[in-house]
């Protein structure tokens, strides 16, 4: 004998089925710009690269980070949802798989969501008014 959901149950699997679905989508895109940034050989240090490559280098780059953490970040309108199905998600990880997982959140995070000093360090030299170094 089957049970019939409520409209309350069954709007509630409709929202879960919504968040998998948009969190499907971003992994596999994030995945994509990860792939991109192999296959180029762009997954080395950001500063490395100068010119179009290193703008090309930093969208792929934003992109994977935001993209990837997206379905473990808080997403208005999905009541709390996002917990559940960021363990979920989380649980078949690997212990490096997950030390990955929390580097990437801690660069969303810090550095591409938000700008955060912890990772952000700037050091400012001065040159005198005369210095031709920057193709003048």
């Amino acid at each position: 004998m089957s049970e019939e959901s409520s409209p309350t149950d069954q709007a509630a699997r409709d929202k879960e089925f919504t968040r998998l679905y948009f969190a499907r989508q971003d992994i596999a895109f994030a995945q994509r710009c990860a792939e991109h940034l192999l296959k180029k050989g762009w997954h080395h240090y950001l500063t490395y690269r100068r010119g179009t490559v290193y703008f090309q280098q930093s969208v792929y780059t934003t992109a994977l980070i935001v993209t990837y953490a997206r379905p473990f970040t808080i997403g208005y309108g999905f009541d709390g949802l996002w917990k559940t199905i960021s363990e979920k998600l989380q649980k078949p990880y690997s212990e490096a798989e997950l030390k990955l997982h929390n580097y990437f959140q801690t660069l969303r995070n810090k550095m591409y969501a938000h700008t955060d000093s912890e990772l952000h360090d700037l050091k400012l030299t001065m040159y005198p008014s005369s210095y031709k170094g920057f193709g003048e």
